[in-house]
C-alpha cells in the first residue's frame, strides 16, 4: 500500500475517533500542514495526522517532521498536535483496539525526534516492555484550549 493510502486511512480513522469522542471535525480545503481541525468546548485545534506501517520486528517508526529536502520539527506555525496512529487491530491478532498517540506539538519541539517507535504494550523487544511514548496513548485530554 503506498504512502497516500496509508496516510489517507490514518486521518480518516483519527478523524472517526475523535467525532466518536464529540469533536467537530473539518478537513481543510487546499495545501495546508495539518490534516484536520477538532474542534470541541470553544477551543480550535489544528491537527497533524502521521500513520505507522508496521515494521518486521512488529513496530512502527513514524516520522515526527516534515519536508522533503530538509527535514525540520513540526512547530506552532504547522499544527497544535501531533496525533500518531497505529493500525494495531489490523496487524496484531488479538488486539482489538488502535494506537492513537496524541502529542503537543511543543512536546515534539522539546525532545526534538525526527521518528517515534511505537508498538502495543507488552509487545516490545527485549527488555523493553512498553515504548516511549506510552504515556502519550489515547491522551485525548491532552486536547484543550
Amino acid at each position: 500500500m503506498d504512502n497516500l493510502k496509508v496516510g489517507t486511512g490514518g486521518e480518516l480513522a483519527v478523524a472517526s475517533k475523535m467525532a466518536q469522542l464529540g469533536f467537530n471535525i473539518s478537513f481543510p480545503i487546499g495545501s495546508e500542514p495539518y490534516d484536520l481541525i477538532a474542534e470541541k468546548g470553544g477551543g480550535c485545534y489544528r491537527i497533524q495526522v502521521k500513520t505507522g506501517k508496521l515494521q518486521q520486528r512488529g513496530s512502527y517508526r513514524i516520522c515526527l517532521s516534515h519536508g522533503s529536502k530538509v527535514k525540520q520539527h513540526y512547530g506552532k506555525k504547522q499544527c497544535d498536535y501531533v496525533v500518531l496512529f497505529a493500525p494495531y487491530s489490523k496487524d496484531f491478532e488479538g488486539i482489538n483496539e488502535d494506537g492513537y498517540y496524541v502529542i503537543p506539538v511543543a512536546d515534539i519541539q522539546r525532545m526534538k525526534k525526527y521518528h517515534a517507535t511505537i508498538f502495543p504494550a507488552g509487545l516490545g523487544r527485549g527488555r523493553i516492555g512498553t515504548c516511549n511514548w506510552e504515556k502519550y496513548r489515547d491522551g485525548w485530554q491532552n486536547i484543550q484550549k
